[in-house]
């Protein structure tokens, strides 16, 4: 599931950064070729997928490092058996 998750927040990630630098240089532009209508309708057209996009990767910005924390201190089997054998083992030459 975090694999998922953290493809899910490069590829927003990607996407808002994307679409930003596009809004942004094609504004520009407009601004440059005195187009008005132009920087009207990129914003119009890109402003709320990119806002979107940086809403997504902003929740899982913040999800993904507390998932990995809760996970963390969870054990598997195998370092649960490892330590029973560390403790039965401590005991014995104790």
């Amino acid at each position: 599931m975090i694999k998922i998750l953290d493809k899910a927040f490069i590829l927003s990630l990607i996407g808002f950064l994307t679409l930003g630098v596009i809004l942004v240089f094609t504004q520009l532009a407009g601004l440059f070729f005195q187009q008005g209508e132009l920087i009207i309708k990129v914003s119009d057209l890109l402003a709320e997928p990119a806002f979107i996009l940086s809403s997504i990767a902003g929740v899982l910005g913040f999800i993904i490092p507390a998932i990995k924390n809760r996970t963390s201190n969870i054990l598997s089997e195998e370092e649960i058996e490892e330590e029973i054998l560390v403790a039965k083992h401590s005991k014995v030459n104790a």
